[in-house]
């Protein structure tokens, strides 16, 4: 349910976070463990939190969850910030577990939820889009930063008539 920009739902969180970076949320938010637990990585450390934890955390914090129990359960508050931005940020140390490339810059095809769709590539993904115009204008950063390109070169706009 929400009013304005507060929002409030019980979040069933399923898995670790597929991207290597570190992420911000358009919000600030209050994370309270019902059920279950993660473990938290940040610039400095990876901590444990279980059930009872309260989380309290500004719009600004960057994190990703690197290791999620089975039915972890949240009751997850959020106060949606009027940019609506997020960042993605580069940690120190990378987890082992997700594999790093470097592609060049440029946009790629990526077969996206049983589609073929355009993204950028600038040190990471960017939301899909329908044509290589679109995808070039993005500045929203992928949650999905592990699905790789159809092919390993920057896709070229179609020509125009």
């Amino acid at each position: 349910m929400h009013w304005g920009r507060l929002h409030i739902r019980l979040h069933r969180i399923q898995s670790k976070d597929l991207t290597p970076f570190l992420h911000t949320h358009p919000f600030a938010y209050a994370s309270l463990i019902l059920r279950g637990g993660y473990g938290e990585q940040t610039s400095q450390d990876i901590r444990w939190y279980g059930p009872g934890s309260l989380l309290l955390r500004r719009s600004d914090f960057a994190h990703r969850l690197a290791r999620v129990e089975p039915g972890t359960l949240t009751l997850f508050i959020t106060w949606k910030r009027k940019d609506n931005a997020r960042q993605l940020r580069r940690p120190e140390i990378m987890d082992p577990d997700v594999p790093w490339v470097d592609y060049p810059a440029g946009v790629y095809q990526r077969r996206l939820y049983g589609r073929v769709r355009y993204c950028k590539f600038d040190q990471f993904w960017h939301t899909a889009a329908d044509t290589v115009e679109a995808a070039s204008a993005s500045t929203k950063p992928s949650i999905d930063q592990k699905t790789k390109p159809l092919t390993s070169s920057p896709a070229r706009p179609p020509p125009r008539p």
